[in-house]
């Protein structure tokens, strides 16, 4: 299973012991985590922000930042959907369709309200969860 994790599900992962059982996605073979370099990139964007710092450890951040690398695909991501009534996270959709995803993840209702792009559902982290119990 292929899947593209939101950078807020990351961040909450990184603030919230509750969503320790995402650790499952790692070192699973059947699963694979799909990153591309924007999405990289707003995540560390987002972490650094002040305001956030102060709830996690630079190690932590390190950690699973080494994590990605080492259990991630990162994904070149070449089609240029427009679809989302947010455009800044359009990139979120070309990566789950260039990276064949069959999940994106996400609690934002932008991405949500759509539902489906080409043959990935987009589908909150409740949902997500329920969907591999």
């Amino acid at each position: 299973m292929r899947i593209v994790l939101d950078t807020n599900i990351w961040i909450s992962y990184l603030l919230s012991p509750h969503l320790s059982w995402l650790d499952h996605f790692f070192k699973n073979p059947e699963f694979h985590l799909l990153f591309s370099e924007q999405l990289l990139s707003e995540f560390l964007r987002v972490a650094k922000k002040p305001k956030l710092q102060k709830y996690f450890s630079d190690k932590q951040l390190t950690d699973l930042l080494l994590r990605f690398e080492e259990y991630g695909v990162m994904i070149d991501v070449h089609s240029n959907y427009e679809l989302c009534r947010d455009p800044d996270d359009n990139f979120l959709l070309n990566l789950a369709v260039d990276g064949h995803a069959n999940f994106l993840v996400s609690g934002d209702d932008d991405l949500l309200v759509l539902g489906k792009i080409d043959t990935c559902q987009i589908i909150s982290l409740t949902q997500l969860k329920e969907h591999i119990s």
